[in-house]
């Protein structure tokens, strides 16, 4: 659906990196780089093992840094209330 749709995003949260299908992981790097969210859903995955399984993922730096920040900074500050 995300491929269809720009307005669509994965939410990469809920599993480590190192489980993550090839098919995520090459969506991610390519065609997907801006529509891929990175998180933990902590408890369930420990922050810093999951960033480390996303570093091991070998990704460019363009795509990391659409992965662990300028996505969800993107999408999550478009989603605020207007100013009154």
């Amino acid at each position: 659906v995300a491929r269809k749709h720009p307005n669509v995003f994965i939410g990469a949260d809920n599993w480590q990196p190192s489980v993550w299908p090839q098919e995520l992981v090459e969506f991610n790097a390519g065609p997907g780089r801006s529509q891929v969210l990175w998180g933990t859903n902590k408890p369930a995955v420990d922050p810093a093992a999951s960033l480390a399984g996303v570093l091991a993922l070998g990704f460019d730096d363009e795509t990391l840094d659409s992965l662990l920040y300028a996505n969800s900074e993107r999408v999550f500050s478009s989603a605020r209330a207007p100013d009154r």
